[in-house]
Parts: C-alpha cells; sequence; structure tokens
C-alpha cells in the first residue's frame, strides 16, 4: 500500500493564486477546493509566470504599445524643433501624427493597468490603475483638442486672442499629463518585477520615474532660465526630450522582453 503519510502538506498560511483560499493543511500535489488551482502554483507564490496568460499578453502588448508611442512622440518633438518652419502640410501631419502616437502611449497605458483576474486578493494598487487610466484620458483628450486648435489654425489663420490661452493650456496639460503617466505606469511596471524575480527591472523602474520627474523639473527650471539669459542652446531641447522619453520606453521594452522570457521559461 502506498504511504499517503509522506505526503507533504503545507504548514503555513497561504492563500491560494487564484481565489485567496487558505491552503494551510493541503497536500502539495492536491488542487484548491474552491477554484482547482494547483497547489504547487500557489506555493510558488505570485510570481507573474503563474497569472493568467491573456492578462500577461495585455500587460506586454500595452508595455510595447506604450514605448512606441513614446518613441513616437520624441520624434515628431525633434522634428517640430529642428524644422520649425516646414511648409504648411508637413506641420498639419506632424500634429496628426503627434495624437497617433499618444493615443498608442494611452491605449498602452490602459491596458497594462487592466486588473489582473482573481478579484480583490490581487488588486492591491488599485489606486495606481485608476490614476494612470484617469491621467491616460485627460492627456489623450487634452493632446486631441491641441493638434485641432493647431490645425485649425493653420488651415485658416485668425485672431489668437484667447485660442492661445487655449492651445497653451491644451498643450502643457497633454505634455505633462503624458509625463505622469509614464512616471506612474513605469512605478506599476516596477511593482510586477518583483513577481519576475527581477532585481534590476525593479531597480531600474524607481529610478526612471525619479529621474524622470526630476528631469522635468531641471526642463522647466532651465527653459525659464535660458528665457531670462536670452540663451537658447540648440542642444539643450533634444537631450531632455530624449532623457524624458527614450530612456522610460527602453525601460518597458525590456520588461516586455523579461517577461517573455520567464513565462517561456516556466511554462
Amino acid at each position: 500500500m502506498e504511504n499517503t503519510s509522506s505526503v507533504e502538506t503545507i504548514g503555513q498560511d497561504t492563500p491560494c493564486f487564484r481565489c485567496g483560499y487558505n491552503l494551510r493543511g493541503l497536500a502539495m500535489n492536491g488542487c484548491c477546493p474552491e477554484c482547482g488551482t494547483a497547489v504547487e502554483v500557489s506555493r510558488a507564490g505570485r510570481h507573474l509566470a503563474a497569472s493568467d496568460p491573456r492578462w500577461r499578453w495585455r500587460l506586454r502588448l500595452g508595455a510595447g504599445l506604450h514605448a512606441g508611442g513614446l518613441i513616437g512622440f520624441l520624434l515628431i518633438l525633434l522634428d517640430l524643433f529642428f524644422y520649425s518652419h516646414t511648409p504648411r502640410i508637413a506641420t498639419i501631419r506632424c500634429y496628426e501624427l503627434m495624437v497617433i502616437a499618444v493615443s498608442l502611449g494611452a491605449t498602452g497605458a490602459w491596458l497594462t493597468t487592466s486588473s489582473e483576474p482573481g478579484g480583490p486578493y490581487f488588486d492591491d494598487a488599485r489606486w495606481l490603475r485608476l490614476i494612470v487610466r484617469g491621467l491616460a484620458a485627460l492627456s489623450w483628450s487634452a493632446m486631441v483638442g491641441y493638434a485641432t486648435l493647431e490645425v485649425a489654425d493653420w488651415i485658416k489663420p485668425r485672431l489668437r486672442g484667447q485660442m492661445v490661452l487655449w492651445e497653451t493650456t491644451m498643450g502643457f496639460t497633454a505634455f505633462v499629463g503624458s509625463l505622469l503617466v509614464t512616471g506612474l505606469a513605469i512605478w506599476h511596471f516596477s511593482r510586477l518585477a518583483k513577481r519576475l524575480d527581477a532585481g534590476r527591472l525593479v531597480f531600474y523602474g524607481r529610478l526612471s520615474a525619479f529621474s524622470s520627474a526630476i528631469m522635468l523639473v531641471i526642463m522647466v527650471g532651465l527653459v525659464y532660465l535660458i528665457r531670462y539669459l536670452l540663451v537658447t542652446p540648440q542642444w539643450v531641447g533634444p537631450l531632455f526630450y530624449a532623457i524624458l522619453f527614450l530612456w522610460p520606453a527602453v525601460y518597458q521594452l525590456m520588461w516586455c522582453d523579461r517577461v517573455g522570457v520567464i513565462c517561456r521559461r516556466r511554462s
């Protein structure tokens, strides 16, 4: 007869990975009595490789779209920076592409902050997800309004008046909102990186989020300083734009790659 006494059991409180049921006292080779999830999966902890594959796919797709939007937005900004006196059609096309880039970023942020299947046991940062989604919607709306006003003014110039105020407000909201979305989304990624056993990704994510905020403050200060001194070094704008947008995009692509490697390894 088989010796069942040798079967190892869980001797401490361990929530089920799917439903949160306490698995204490169950055999290691057993299943959760509530949802049927293997005990071994829950024993491994909340490793991302053990989560719902469809949710992981949404995370990777969202991170890729967000990174693509950041790179596209950076290229468009640099194009406008160096070729500010382009023909009307070319300038209008830049604003149209800018809306597309921001739309990609907002869609990516929305996907990466989707709730994890499994109920409230997993939703330990719901406030962060809601803030990212709200800012993504706000920055996207502001960018659409800003681009619409700019294109309308290029097509049919009109009295500036309040339009300048609206354009400035919407442009500022779109730009700062996009940066806030990027910083908070990367903070979200750094939290998920803990579930990948990726200490470097956690560190790089926190560093990227903090450095983006610091660089934004420095950039605003330099803009006012340059205007006050009436000096405009050509390299200042591209350098800060590259730091603000390129490094976060690279981090998200690194995160996507690590998720793919871990999932293939544990599948």
